[in-house]
């Protein structure tokens, strides 16, 4: 494998919060595998790799042995960095260095480093550790109501030995399941994110186990949990695997001889120590793991501002605000079907190489179906330059691609200057247009990608986005509903028989639906 990274010869560091030198160019927006690293992205990227560099640090001074993991460990061997779509570093390392390293951490990560474990962080009920970097800010869904710390993060995993037994392997993982079972009740007792009686009366009753708990010593728990964990440690076994995560499962219980040996991968501008058996590893994991399928992160939404400290950014947001961020309204069954084939497409500005014939074309295709139906404006005769004018200067097209890069879907987001009637006055606002799904690839969640990426860019500048659209088109109505759009005019464009429906979706609005809409009309 051979990698030669173009490093730039000026170098500069991260404001406040890391000390790991890195190109200059690093944190410039790119496309990867046709996927849009943006400059988000590359910011918690390069807060982890600092944390990696804090790790390797240590590791060296102590002689202890870690590896990339998971999807860092496909990262390095397929794209010598990151999978362009993974937000986060996994690292494993053997029960042996793993303990030393939880032994020696508060001696050795000084702020703003935080080595997390549930012996220095009385909130932590994970049977892995982490390591926080507490100058930022990166709070998940399942951790908002914990207490714990909040910042941005690499994972820690311990390796034991697994009996070859099958039944003993049985017997212990039962016994490991229900000790994670009684850590599970540790979270969210906070009643604030559930619903009903059955959802109350379950939160309650995690609430008294974590009372009891708390009674004998969750520490004295967690000690008796790791020994459980690291039974066979001093047995011969053929297999190993991370149990304090996975639990057991299949896919996650390798070969030992994969971790006896050593390599060092390249890894963005830096580098990682990897698994020389990763091949294995790997494929019984994932199978053919150098196959690219675009994916939606494992760690799902994420709080993240790489310049705010995670004590800071909680002051000035409530829980229940930090939720309404975090909670996406529940999707149907179909949708849930939809988010896993989507992640076959993947949905990025507009290339070049996309012209706008082919855009057209596709617009005709779509709509030439359903306008029929009423559900779309009946501009089957416009041109590739009408297509183009209809944005204006402050366009933008998305379009969504196949693995193989043939255009799937395609929506637009243009901006305008001027609010006029509504509650922003003279600050801009953001409409969606024209989104369209190639009918070879309807039913596959590709029109959801798109209005998702139309909205985080209107997002970035206006404080509101619109859209027209039929009242006879009731998929795209009921979706935007279930994604927190509104009603704001029913009778717009009445010289038309099909734009009769105006929706908005706004942040930090200060007025509520009724006066939003006497003040929009």
């Amino acid at each position: 494998m051979i990698w030669s990274p173009k490093i730039d010869s000026g170098k500069k560091k991260y404001p406040m919060n890391i000390s790991i030198e890195y190109p200059q160019s690093f944190l410039e927006p790119e496309i990867r595998c046709g996927f849009e690293v943006t400059e988000s992205r590359k910011k918690l990227w390069l807060i982890e790799l600092d944390l990696l560099n804090e790790l390797k640090r240590v590791c060296r001074k102590y002689g202890l042995t870690y590896y990339g993991d998971s999807g860092t460990l496909i990262g390095a061997i397929r794209h010598q960095g990151y999978i362009p779509w993974d937000d986060d570093i996994d690292i494993v390392m053997m029960r042996e260095d793993y303990e030393k390293l939880r032994e020696i951490a508060p001696g050795e990560f000084a702020a703003p480093y935080f080595f997390q474990c549930v012996y220095t962080d009385d909130h932590f009920m994970r049977g892995y550790s982490r390591l926080r970097n507490t100058e930022t800010t990166a709070i998940g869904r399942s951790d908002l109501y914990s207490g714990t710390n909040h910042g941005a993060l690499i994972d820690i995993l311990c390796l034991d030995n697994v009996p070859d037994d099958e039944k003993e392997r049985e017997r212990w993982l039962k016994k490991i399941r229900r000790m994670n079972a009684l850590f599970r009740c540790t979270r969210y007792h906070d009643l604030e994110e559930v619903k009903g009686l059955k959802g109350r009366i379950k939160q309650w009753g995690k609430y008294l186990v974590d009372k009891v708990a708390s009674a004998v010593g969750y520490e004295r728990i967690f000690r008796y949990y790791d020994r459980l964990c690291g039974r066979y440690n001093h047995t011969d076994t053929k297999y190993l695997s991370y149990i304090t995560y996975s639990m057991g499962k299949a896919k996650h219980i390798w070969e030992r001889k994969c971790f006896d040996e050593t390599l060092n991968a390249p890894y963005e501008f830096t580098d990682i120590c990897i698994p020389a058996g990763y091949d294995s590893r790997l494929r019984v994991e994932y199978g053919d793991y150098m196959q690219i399928i675009h994916a939606n992160s494992a760690h799902g939404d994420l709080i993240f501002e790489p310049d705010i400290p995670f004590r800071e950014y909680e002051a000035l947001h409530s829980r229940k605000e930090l939720w309404q961020q975090l909670n996406l309204p529940e999707e149907t069954a179909a949708e849930t079907k939809k988010s896993t084939e989507q992640q076959s497409f993947t949905v990025i500005e507009k290339p070049e190489w996309i012209t706008y014939e082919q855009i057209t074309d596709l617009l005709h295709a779509a709509h030439g179906t359903t306008a029929a139906k009423g559900m779309h404006f009946k501009a089957l005769s416009q041109t590739p330059e009408e297509t183009r004018q209809r944005l204006g200067e402050q366009g933008l097209f998305y379009v969504a691609l196949t693995p193989e890069n043939v255009l799937a879907g395609v929506g637009a987001v243009t901006f305008h200057e001027q609010g006029k009637k509504w509650y922003y006055g003279n600050q801009p606002y953001a409409e969606i247009k024209m989104v369209a799904v190639d009918p070879e690839y309807r039913g596959k969640g590709i029109s959801n990608l798109l209005y998702e990426a139309l909205e985080r860019k209107g997002f970035e500048t206006a404080g509101m986005i619109v859209m027209n659209t039929a009242a006879e088109n009731t998929p795209v109505l009921e979706r935007n509903l279930r994604h927190g759009w509104q009603y704001i005019d029913f009778c717009s464009w009445q010289s038309t028989d099909y734009y009769s429906v105006v929706m908005g979706k706004w942040k930090n609005c200060p007025y509520n639906k009724g006066i939003m809409k006497a003040r929009y009309l």
